[in-house]
Formats: C-alpha cells, sequence, structure tokens
C-alpha cells in the first residue's frame, strides 16, 4: 500500500507592503504634530492603494494557477494572506493616525488660543494707555482752554484802553495770536477706521481757520 505525499505548504514570506507598514508604524509612535499625522494618512492611504491592487492582482493569479494550472497556488496564498495582514496593518495605522492627528490638531488649537489670548492682553494694556493719553490730552486741552478766557478778556479790555489813549499801535488782537500758533494743517494721522477719521477730522477742526476755538470771542 503506497504512502499518500502531501504536497509541502508554502511558508508565508514576509510581504514588502507589510514590512513597510510595520516599520511605518514606530515612526507613527514618534509623532506629535498634526501637520505630521495629516502627512502620514497621506503616505499610508497612498500604501493601501498599492496594497489593494497587489492583492487584486495575486487572486487574479491564484484564478490562473487553479484553472490554468500557471503559477504555485500555495505560494500565490501565501502572498495573499500576507497582503492581507499588511492591509489589516495600514488600515490600523490610518485609522490611529487621524484619531491622534485629530488629538494633536485641538492641542494645538489650544495652545494657539493660549498664546493669542496672552497677545492680547499685551495689547489691551497698550490701548488703555493709549486711551489714557488720548484723555489726558483732551482734558488737558479743556484746562487750557478755561485758561485762554481770562487772558483773553484782558487783552480785549486792555487794547480798548490803548486806543482809546491814542495808541493803537499798541493793541493786541488775539485771534491773530491765536492763527499763529495754529497755523499749518495738522499731518494725516494714517486711520483707516471711519469713526476714528471722523473724530480725527473733529480735531484738526479745532485748529482751523473758522474752527470753533477761531469763533471764540469773549461774551
Amino acid at each position: 500500500m503506497k504512502t499518500q505525499q502531501h504536497q509541502p505548504v508554502a511558508e508565508s514570506k514576509p510581504d514588502p507592503i507589510e514590512i513597510q507598514a510595520i516599520l511605518f508604524g514606530s515612526q507613527l509612535s514618534a509623532m506629535r504634530k498634526s501637520a505630521e499625522f495629516a502627512a502620514a494618512v497621506d503616505d499610508l492611504t497612498g500604501k493601501l492603494t498599492q496594497a489593494q491592487q497587489r492583492r487584486a492582482d495575486l487572486l487574479v493569479q491564484e484564478e490562473a494557477a487553479l484553472f490554468a494550472h500557471d503559477g504555485d497556488v500555495l505560494s500565490i496564498r501565501a502572498e495573499l494572506k500576507a497582503c492581507d495582514e499588511a492591509i489589516e496593518i495600514i488600515t490600523k495605522q490610518i485609522e490611529g493616525a487621524r484619531r491622534r492627528g485629530g488629538d494633536a490638531e485641538k492641542a494645538e488649537q489650544a495652545n494657539e488660543a493660549e498664546r493669542v489670548g496672552e497677545d492680547l492682553k499685551v495689547h489691551a494694556q497698550t490701548l488703555r494707555a493709549v486711551y489714557a493719553r488720548l484723555h489726558k490730552g483732551i482734558e488737558d486741552a479743556r484746562a487750557a482752554l478755561a485758561e485762554t478766557e481770562p487772558v483773553e478778556q484782558l487783552i480785549r479790555a486792555k487794547s480798548a484802553r490803548v486806543e482809546a489813549l491814542g495808541r493803537r499801535d499798541l493793541a493786541v488782537n488775539e485771534l491773530a495770536i491765536r492763527g499763529e500758533v495754529f497755523a499749518g494743517k495738522g499731518s494725516s494721522a494714517g486711520l483707516t477706521g471711519a469713526a476714528a477719521r471722523a473724530a480725527d477730522r473733529l480735531l484738526l477742526s479745532m485748529l482751523s481757520p473758522g474752527g470753533p476755538l477761531f469763533r471764540l470771542r469773549g461774551d
């Protein structure tokens, strides 16, 4: 009685795509930035496409080996197994990279928000200082305006007196002084906002001939 001989089972050889996927897994563990994970997903998606195409080719080869005796069925199936394992590994890596990339992006956005928040605190302090200076300038202007009134009244009264005494040449015209001091147009403040430009025009009108300060006259 003859002993039935069994065909040796082909050993599963490491698939190049599977090896790449395993090596890439060690790189994923070292990634921290969302951009790195996004690039990894793109790379892995390309590897997945290659593995899926390789699997499709192997299925065609398997069919040819089964029905046309063209090829070693066991070797082809061993490659198919390795290819399936590679596809499973790559698919899990893509899912993990997307998940970790999302977590990294949230962490980066949180860190950015903190940095921007700190910048805003500095800008707010700067704006407070600028508005405080503007407020002081306006209050100083109001105080100076209050000082002009009694002095102008004295000038008008004494100028009228010297004119009455026949010395019109000694009289002083307070409007001429005002025009002399306010001569020249103010430079542009480089403002862009409509409200700020309107306020700037109002301030410049104070220095312009015919403006509020030039219309001042003692009661």
